[in-house]
């Protein structure tokens, strides 16, 4: 019997096995299929979602005319700004110089367009000068042309008011080479012409040149109530200019404006003398009297050059009033003046015979 019961358990074990292994294997196949719904119902899903494309926010959005002249200046969907020029084809970051100083342009570069407004775009910050955006903005663009080397040459298209025409957008590469050839340039000039001009300091002697520096601010206009960094555009490139050096060159401009501002204030004061002169001639030639009224006098001499002169109605009518002044004392002195001659004739014709004042009152009368 105890035999019999270990072979009986002897035949078990391999049963046990069979089925542990079966179902072990059942297990694995409903985990596979399972993974696999899962993964064809991820693509059944992807399948039915439509796919974006990724809006590419360095295209223009907007375009506004510059009236007078031939540029717009352009929005892209990244918040920047740049100045197209239709007529030939020129896109460039910097405000040209037909732009600069005007109001209309600076509210172009300011006012982003509604769609940037409506999406709740990144705020822009503009620089007043040359309407460039500012550095930070400068620094995002770099990168993100370093991360898209290859859309550097890229061409948009967009359609302004005038014409749907096609604008390049100058890429940062061209921009630095540009610069980088004209700075080059730009030195290279400034070298050659500071050795010539070093040469010419050598055998002119420092007076002549300081006249002649004196001249060239006075040809150019140069402002006598305004500062060096102001007025250096007008002179910088006279040849005239680097007959001094640096230091000098601001020590003659000190003293050149500091000696015209009191000759302006010199001559502004003899102009405004001359004027007022003028002006008493005027009322001297329309022979006032102390009665004589200036709603009268300036509908008579309205017209009169000298009149005009005098810009200011309450300046005409104080120097006016002061004449008048003047005519009602000349008027009374001649009266007492008058009235002391006759007392003193009649004192000597009362002392006289009768027959004297007889003959005297009738030559009077005769007269």
């Amino acid at each position: 019997a105890a035999a019999a019961a270990a072979a009986a358990t002897a035949n078990l074990k391999p049963l046990e096995q069979t089925k542990a292994a079966q179902a072990a294997a059942l297990e694995k196949e409903s985990k596979k299929a399972a993974e696999e719904k899962r993964k064809k119902e991820e693509e059944q899903k992807k399948a039915a979602t439509p796919t974006t494309k990724p809006v590419d926010k360095s295209r223009p959005i907007s375009s506004t005319p510059i009236a007078g002249t031939p540029w717009c200046v352009v929005w892209t969907g990244d918040a920047r700004v740049f100045f197209y020029n239709p007529s030939t084809r020129t896109s460039v970051w910097e405000r040209p110089d037909d732009l600069l100083d005007r109001a209309d342009v600076d509210k172009a570069v300011n006012n982003p367009p509604e769609q940037l407004k409506a999406a709740g775009n990144v705020v822009i910050e503009k620089q007043v000068e040359k309407g460039e955006i500012e550095k930070k903005k400068e620094v995002e663009v770099a990168e993100e042309e370093e991360e898209e080397e290859q859309d550097d040459d890229e061409v948009i298209k967009i359609r302004t008011e005038s014409e749907s025409s096609v604008e390049e957008v100058p890429t940062k590469k061209s921009r630095l080479s540009a610069k980088q050839t004209r700075k080059a340039d730009a030195n290279e000039a400034a070298v050659e012409a500071e050795v010539r001009a070093a040469k010419e300091r050598a055998v002119v002697p420092l007076e002549t040149r300081v006249k002649q520096f004196k001249e060239m601010l006075r040809e150019k206009d140069v402002s006598a109530f305004s500062t060096w960094e102001k007025e250096l555009h007008k002179i910088v490139f006279d040849p005239r200019y680097l007959l001094l050096t640096s230091k000098e060159r601001k020590q003659v401009f000190e003293k050149y404006v500091k000696d015209r501002a009191e000759e302006e204030r010199k001559e502004k004061r003899n102009k405004m003398r001359q004027k007022r002169e003028d002006f008493r001639k005027l009322m001297e030639d329309a022979k006032l009297h102390g009665k004589s009224s200036f709603s009268d006098f300036c509908q008579r001499y309205g017209k009169d050059d000298r009149y005009k002169a005098i810009e200011k109605v309450r300046e005409r009518e104080s120097l006016f009033n002061e004449y008048i002044v003047d005519v009602r004392r000349r008027e009374k002195e001649e009266k007492i003046l008058k009235k002391e001659q006759f007392n003193a004739s009649m004192s000597v014709i009362i002392g006289q015979p009768h027959e004297v004042i007889s003959k005297i009152l009738i030559i009077n009368l005769n007269v």
